[in-house]
């Protein structure tokens, strides 16, 4: 099993907040976290491969995008910038950014006042002013707040991940799009070729040359196709909305006319290791390995009090004597001595840790099953492409030939052709699920294939 991550000091020190910072309170994440959750959309689009806008608006980046017809690459640009699930999720960075400032703020002093006024003689008033401040919440302050950190890299890998999948579901869709479309095309090519077969039929039934079986059936094959045509129509228009809907946009928009050539037979290797070192999946349960084990320690140092709270006092009373001096606040470990949080604690570190492992063995099997299927749709692709795809197209050939020659009739020429549009539909489909694998297997590894597997995978 590989051994547990350790971020390098750099990749910290670029979320480091400045003591100043630190003790401003909570309005120093109004302009921390943006940056923050852009810095997070940056780095997951650099995994990804993709360039997005640096200046202006996203509306507008998003408009000059749509403008031209959609790649798999852009789509998913557009999906990053645009889908506002995704906005809502990187919102959340900045509430862990929040959390993880609060961590570093001392609570504040607590000043009490009292005055004893008296109801009948002596007339003088008593007086009780006491400050307080929590020297455990001092002591203790670096600490929590370096969990606090862990908690917050835990949240922000874990954004990443989500975004990481939306952009590649978005290729996906991209995918399957213009696999639809080119379908239909070879759906409606397949029904003219019907409709003509039928109206041949119908003129041969007027003239006497066949019966009304023989018209039946070309009338049945007709409706048949019509079907299918309008079946692979709606298909196209419900692929294009689960697009839409990834993208997060109800602006019209196209996408590139062809899927692309295959990708490559070669499959790079080492990507389990790979998906175990840049998965921020697996990053995220690392991060909470250590602020899980840290928390333990803090729990196990300082189980038997849960508040000790230094301060001053001064009292003034009814003969104006005056008295000042200090103050503790000690809780007794009579009852509570911390045992059940100290046990609390020892199992979520527990629980992180295993789910540390079964997050490194999905990512493991995930590579195994998305090599398997890109392996199976890759075979199939290269079947339709060098005997299915060449067979139909030599029988369309031997066919015309022979109808020429006067052996063979329209309806075999007609039958010859709809058999190879019905192959080149197959060779489509088995395309896509190429190119679906292919992106599958890139989110099985983080983002991307060419990664060295010591990429530094801390978000």
């Amino acid at each position: 099993m590989p051994q547990a991550y350790n971020p390098p000091s750099r990749t910290v020190s670029r979320y480091k907040l400045s003591a100043p910072i630190l003790f401003l309170g909570l309005s120093a994440c109004a302009t921390v976290a943006p940056t923050a959750s852009r810095d997070a959309l940056n780095e997951v689009a650099g995994r990804l491969h993709q360039t997005l806008p640096q200046g202006g608006t996203v509306k507008a980046a998003v408009a000059q995008i749509l403008a031209r017809p959609l790649t798999a690459e852009t789509a998913a640009a557009v999906a990053l910038l645009n889908n506002p699930d995704l906005a809502g999720d990187f919102a959340e960075i900045g509430i862990a950014q929040a959390d993880w400032v609060q961590a570093g703020i001392l609570r504040n002093p607590v000043l009490a006042l009292g005055l004893e006024i008296p109801t009948t003689p002596p007339s003088a008033t008593r007086l009780q002013v006491s400050f307080t401040e929590s020297f455990l919440q001092l002591v203790t302050l670096p600490r929590r707040r370096r969990i606090a950190e862990q908690d917050f890299i835990a949240v922000r890998a874990r954004i990443c991940a989500r975004a990481v999948a939306l952009a590649c579901s978005a290729k996906g869709r991209v995918y399957g799009l213009q696999a639809q479309t080119e379908y239909s095309r070879r759906a409606k090519a397949i029904l003219d070729l019907e409709e003509a077969a039928f109206q041949l039929a119908r003129q041969q039934h007027l003239a006497g040359n066949i019966a009304d079986f023989d018209l039946a059936l070309r009338r049945e094959a007709l409706a048949q196709r019509r079907f299918e045509c309008d079946a692979a129509t709606a298909a196209a228009d419900l692929a294009a909305i689960e697009l839409a809907r990834l993208l997060g946009t109800a602006e019209p928009f196209s996408v590139a006319p062809d899927l692309p050539a295959l990708p490559g037979t070669n499959i790079p290797p080492g990507l389990e290791e790979l998906a175990v070192a840049q998965r921020w999946e697996v990053a995220a349960a690392q991060a909470q390995v250590r602020g899980r084990a840290r928390a333990l320690g803090l729990t196990n140092d300082y189980a038997w009090a849960d508040s000790l709270d230094l301060g001053a006092q001064f009292e003034r009373d009814v003969t104006n004597q005056k008295t000042v001096g200090p103050t503790v606040d000690l809780p007794l470990p009579l009852f509570d001595r911390g045992d059940a949080r100290a046990t609390r604690a020892a199992a979520e570190l527990q629980q992180a840790e295993a789910r540390l492992r079964a997050v490194e063995l999905q990512a493991r099997l995930d590579i195994r099953e998305e090599q398997g299927r890109l392996r199976a749709a890759l075979t199939t692709a290269k079947r339709c492409r060098e005997d299915l795809l060449p067979a139909r197209r030599d029988l369309v050939r031997l066919v015309k030939e022979r109808y020429n020659g006067m052996y063979a009739g329209p309806y075999d020429l007609i039958a010859a052709r709809q058999s190879e549009l019905a192959a080149e539909q197959q060779d489509i489909f088995a395309r896509r699920d190429a190119w679906l694998a292919w992106t599958q297997l890139e989110c099985a590894a983080g983002g991307n294939l060419d990664l060295p597997p010591s990429h530094d995978p801390h978000p």
